[in-house]
């Protein structure tokens, strides 16, 4: 049996991707006693996180448990119109009671490889040596490593875990 969902519209979609996450949320929060996410950028996870933002879902999570983290983020500052941060920042954290101490962006504005060893040290802090976390694309467990790419003119920093 497959996992792959089809959904009619992006209203659906972000729909059940606000519901995925708080449930997911909420039993971390409970066996835990924290959650970690890592947050996507763009115009697609955009309605997600206002959905996140409003009473229905909000009020479910005790957001003072919950660290924000990126997955990718451009080589701009917080405040620039292409940066994710701002992006979750506006859709999201702004709406929402995590403290700033919870929320771990890429200091994209940074020379590129001084951001990138500032948020794997970031990311080792918080959450441990080797920056361990269970990702929720695979249900594994693996090491974050930042990486500096450069895709066409925009320069990014993209994160995964493994061996890469």
């Amino acid at each position: 049996m497959s996992d792959f969902k089809v959904y009619p519209d992006t209203a659906s979609l972000a729909r059940a991707a606000a519901e995925h996450f708080a449930t997911l949320a909420e039993r971390s929060l409970e066996r835990r006693g924290c959650f970690a996410v890592a947050l996507a950028g763009g115009s697609t996870p955009r309605s997600t996180y206002a959905l996140l933002a409003c009473d229905r879902f909000a009020s479910r999570l005790d957001w003072s448990r919950i660290h924000a983290f990126w997955s990718d983020e451009r080589c701009v500052s917080p405040d620039h119109p292409d940066s994710n941060y701002r992006m979750a920042r506006e859709a999201l954290l702004d709406r929402v009671p995590i403290p700033r101490t919870n929320v771990h962006r890429i200091e994209g504005e940074l020379p590129p490889h001084r951001a990138a060893g500032a948020y794997q040290a970031e990311l080792e802090r918080v959450l441990g040596p080797g920056g361990r976390f269970a990702t929720s694309s695979c249900w594994a467990w693996g090491r974050m490593g930042i990486r500096h790419r450069s895709f066409q003119a925009a320069r990014r920093f993209t994160s995964g875990h493994g061996g890469w």
